[in-house]
């Protein structure tokens, strides 16, 4: 599994209503990812920086750095830029 640093270009609930579909989906420059919303806490575990406890809006993410973990040219998880903290999909997701 390798890493790449990206930047989030943009980040929001996405809604697909021919498939009455919602999740959480951010995107990068080459990629987008999603989260689906019963696993936003584990993705927000994420950023210790942000006060999550009394509630923000996903749009405070934009522009930060991460990191993408590729398996066979698929991002199938994030991590913090220095943290050891990892959001990886299930494997069901994948």
């Amino acid at each position: 599994m390798k890493e790449q640093n990206f930047q989030i270009e943009n980040i929001g609930l996405f809604y697909i209503a021919h498939f009455n579909c919602c999740m959480v989906r951010l995107w990068a420059e080459d990629f987008s990812f999603d989260i689906p919303l019963d696993r936003v806490n584990e993705f927000c575990y994420l950023f210790p920086d942000i006060n999550w406890e009394d509630g923000a809006f996903l749009e405070v993410l934009k522009n930060r750095y991460m990191r993408a973990l590729i398996d066979n040219e698929k991002v199938v998880g994030l991590k913090h830029i220095t943290l050891n903290r990892t959001y990886l999909k299930d494997v069901s997701e994948v």
